[in-house]
């Protein structure tokens, strides 16, 4: 066993008895408890002891029982996953494993006991999972990959070149693409979600807004017209350490915003609807 104490770079090896001996160590100290591999090391899980109080005597830490995840993976058309990976980390993110999988079978040892979330890495053409919550060591998990769609259409309009459109979907990220010379758009396949595209025309300063759209209904026809200015100025901004940044936001969309020094801001064009001034901190 190796134990470490954060932030102090300071290490040492337990010896035949378990003892090990850190001298100088902080009042309030945090300790990384790990074993150094080797060939017929035990198959211990790593150990963080976060605000031990350094005191006389000797402290003792009780090592956990290593436990396991295991489970299976089917891809979107319900067959076993043979090309992945499965990955586990602790709920307060404080720990990461992953494992291939083989077979549509997958087993992560050497845990922590803990709750943990689960994802699934694969070829896009198997689907997507999203993270599992919450699932306890020893439980035998079966996940279901969804089916994934393309995002396409077309920009309507003489001159397309330049516009950019984005794929909202409500807590993920947004990805944007440029429209073509035709006016064709793709976006990498996606989950078959509610989302909404958003296009922009820098030059025409025009923008589109089609909201509830799903990736089956596509291809998706776009028509950029000429939208709202939103502008107004924040007060004491120059005085705030660190500046924010302002987000404009309606549904899943969220424009950023550019803040002036002096506290100014603008969206040049930004559709008809309610929109929410939010900080993003």
């Amino acid at each position: 066993w190796v134990m470490h104490c954060i932030g102090r770079q300071q290490s040492a090896e337990t010896d035949a008895q378990g003892k090990v001996l850190l001298p100088s160590v902080p009042r309030s100290a945090e300790l990384h408890v790990f074993t150094e591999w080797h060939e017929g090391a035990p198959d211990f899980p790593d150990v963080r002891v976060d605000q031990v109080p350094a005191r006389d005597g000797a402290l003792v830490l009780r090592m956990p029982e290593p436990v396991a995840i295991e489970g299976t993976v089917l891809d979107a058309s319900g067959q076993l996953l043979r090309v992945g990976e499965v990955s586990a980390t602790l709920v307060d993110g404080t720990a990461f494993q992953a494992t291939d999988v083989e077979d549509g079978r997958f087993c992560l040892g050497r845990l922590n006991p803990g709750r943990y979330r689960l994802r699934v890495n694969a070829p896009t053409s198997f689907g997507r999972g999203d993270p599992i919550e919450a699932v306890a060591p020893g439980r035998d998990v079966v996940i279901h990959l969804a089916p994934l769609f393309d995002v396409t259409g077309r920009v309507l309009g003489a001159n397309p070149e330049g516009i950019v459109v984005q794929w909202f979907v409500q807590g993920a990220q947004a990805p944007q693409v440029h429209v073509t010379r035709d006016g064709s758009f793709r976006f990498a396949p996606a989950r078959d979600r509610p989302g909404t595209l958003y296009a922009f025309d820098p030059h025409a300063g025009s923008c589109a807004l089609l909201e509830g759209l799903r990736p089956t209904d596509g291809p998706f026809e776009v028509r950029c017209v000429a939208g709202h200015r939103i502008a107004g100025r924040i007060l004491a901004y120059a005085d705030r350490t660190p500046r924010p940044r302002l987000l404009c936001v309606r549904g899943p969309v969220k424009l950023a915003v550019r803040v002036q020094p002096d506290g100014s801001f603008e969206v040049p064009t930004a559709p008809s609807g309610t929109w929410r001034l939010v900080w993003a901190l």
